[in-house]
């Protein structure tokens, strides 16, 4: 199975953030983040979850 993140902040999709991990930045403080992952494998309909959020502290 491939697993494939984008990170959002307050809803925006964050440019580059394309890892499993984000490190969160000082622009980010008061932001909600989210990630959501799609699971896909061959054979079988694409699968996708949105974590839940979590705001960053300032």
């Amino acid at each position: 199975m491939k697993l494939t993140y984008a990170w959002f902040a307050n809803g925006v999709k964050i440019k580059k953030a394309k890892k499993k991990t984000y490190k969160v930045k000082a622009k980010d403080a008061g932001k909600q983040i989210t990630v959501r992952v799609i699971g896909s494998c061959p054979g079988y309909n694409k699968a996708f979850a949105f974590s839940l959020a979590t705001t960053i502290a300032s």
